[in-house]
């Protein structure tokens, strides 16, 4: 720019001087102007202050080159045609409807042709841009296939055709990581597939303390780079096999894809190494996300499972109680009548929880049958229930009129019966222990009252519904007062706690009352 100021500076001040211009000076200025162009233009180029924000990306360059080739194609055809219509004679009509015939059905085999396209693409990456991928195209393509709702493919074939993707490989297969070696977890094509797993011992240790892309044509020509690295010898005598890639997660070698050749990448630089790694952690990510997803929905089918046998239990510990208390007195009283009526209702009771426990475990859950139940006539007999043991539990009951209640009866039953067993374990025999029933509101309120040893702040927010956490050492399961909470909570009912040391507990549960009118005909129980 500093030549072209100068020189018309000089051509004005001669034509000043002079009162004329000089042609001399006068027809080189154009010259000169072409020649300062292209310096202005590199100039513009290495300043980025002077650099357009423009971007075009790779498909718009590739399309329009493509179109602007099959243009200048057509129009090289279209003379050459006319060349033959007047200067073929007889029988320039006739190759001239051949010659454009084939020169169309030439064009549509180089625009669908893969190794065209591929070569095409190779051209552009070296002669237009700076860099070989797109990489905000490669990003979002690999997040967008490896998130891929499409249940068609599952996520490790997924995996295979991001990475085969990436070089334009026609094939591959992944391979998962374990100590004891490799195997084979998905693959689109059929070879290499039965390499036993040890092969893959030396492999998989070479990649864990390097990390590096295996290339296995540098590893038959130059095995001096891979030091101490043995391949399978069905990978090395496989033609198609090109690529080893590890998938690298916490920097550890959770998996490897294995690529075949690539129909535009003959060799490899850093910047191919550095896409595929990226690709690899990306993809490793998410195996490990899914993985990690399996085996949480197994242990809450087998936390279901484990869950369901911990109430089952607790309930047959229960009857197992009943039933040894019947057992230990029969030797004493076998012979009173009244014992042995007792004794047959308890085992009929105690067999009846049984067949329903047994019809829970093979429905595998624990389904409720809500019905509508008198809860007075329920408390009423599970307080005979416990009649046998010290102090015997009263009932109060403020109601005036029957409420009709939704519940699961059994259910509703053990829970109450566990409450008050709770009171009596923790109340001396010249103790009392009050049940006590009203109605406060839109609300049912039953009360466990006992005089007992009682329990702290602390015991009753930390521990007392705590699973598993029992204070009665090997005769406790420590999941009753759990059992409480989460089946009272699933009739939108409240349990409430009171407790002081040495002064009792007041155990109060309040469940929604049930305000319908009862259908004609149906019976309260």
């Amino acid at each position: 720019m500093g030549l072209g100021f100068f020189y018309d500076f000089y051509l004005y001040a001669d034509a000043l001087l002079f009162k004329r211009i000089d042609p001399i000076i006068w027809e080189p200025r154009g010259a000169i102007n072409a020649l300062i162009a292209p310096l202005v233009a590199v100039s513009v180029r290495r300043n980025p202050d002077w650099s357009l924000t423009v971007f075009v990306s790779k498909q718009v360059v590739f399309h329009t080159t493509g179109i602007l080739g099959a243009g200048i194609y057509l129009l090289a055809m279209a003379s050459i045609g006319y060349y033959i219509k007047y200067f073929g004679g007889e029988y320039g009509d006739f190759f001239r409807i051949v010659f454009f015939t084939s020169a169309i059905v030439m064009l549509f085999i180089l625009m669908s042709s893969g190794h065209f396209r591929a070569r095409l693409k190779v051209f552009l990456n070296k002669n237009f841009f700076q860099y070989q991928y797109d990489y905000r195209d490669e990003w979002l393509n690999l997040i967008n296939s490896l998130a891929s709702s499409d249940d068609s493919k599952t996520l490790y074939q997924r995996v295979i055709l991001v990475m085969s993707g990436i070089m334009d490989s026609a094939c591959g297969s992944l391979w998962e990581c374990r100590d004891e070696g490799c195997q084979c977890i998905a693959a689109n094509t059929i070879d290499e597939i039965n390499i036993e797993s040890s092969q893959w011992r030396n492999t998989l240790a070479f990649l864990t303390i390097t990390n590096w892309i295996i290339d296995i044509d540098e590893y038959k020509s130059n095995p001096a780079v891979y030091e101490n690295l043995k391949l399978p010898d069905p990978v090395v005598q496989n033609k198609d096999a090109w690529l080893i890639v590890p998938l690298i997660h916490e920097e550890k070698v959770h998996s490897f894809v294995i690529l075949s050749h690539s129909s535009s990448i003959k060799t490899l630089n850093w910047e191919n190494r550095d896409l595929l790694i990226m690709a690899g952690r990306q993809a490793a990510s998410y195996m490990v996300l899914e993985e990690s997803a399996n085996a949480l929905a197994e242990a809450q089918q087998f936390e279901g499972f484990n869950r369901l046998s911990a109430f089952v239990m607790h309930d047959l510990k229960n009857l197992i109680a009943q039933l040894s208390l019947v057992t230990s007195n029969a030797a004493r009283h076998k012979h009173n009548p009244a014992f042995v009526d007792d004794a047959v209702v308890t085992i009929e009771n105690s067999v009846g929880k049984m067949n329903r426990l047994m019809m829970q475990l093979k429905s595998a859950g624990m389904t409720e049958q809500r019905q509508t139940v008198d809860i007075v006539s329920l408390v009423e007999e599970v307080i005979n229930e416990k009649q046998h043991q010290l102090p015997r539990p009263r009932l109060l009951n403020s109601l005036k009129n029957i409420i009709p209640l939704r519940a699961e009866n059994e259910r509703l039953s053990a829970i109450i019966g566990h409450i008050i067993q709770n009171a009596q374990d923790a109340t001396a025999d010249n103790g009392s222990i009050d049940v006590l029933i009203d109605e406060i509101g839109n609300y049912l309120q039953l009360t466990v009252r006992d005089d007992g040893s009682g329990m702290d702040e602390e015991f009753i927010n930390k521990r007392l519904f705590k699973p598993f956490d029992t204070t009665k050492g090997l005769t406790g399961m420590g999941i009753g007062a759990y059992e409480c909470k989460e089946f009272i909570q699933g009739m939108n009912g409240k349990i409430e706690v009171h407790s002081e040391p040495g002064k009792g507990t007041d155990f109060v549960i309040r469940i929604p009352v049930h305000t319908e009118q009862l259908p004609h005909g149906e019976e309260i129980g």
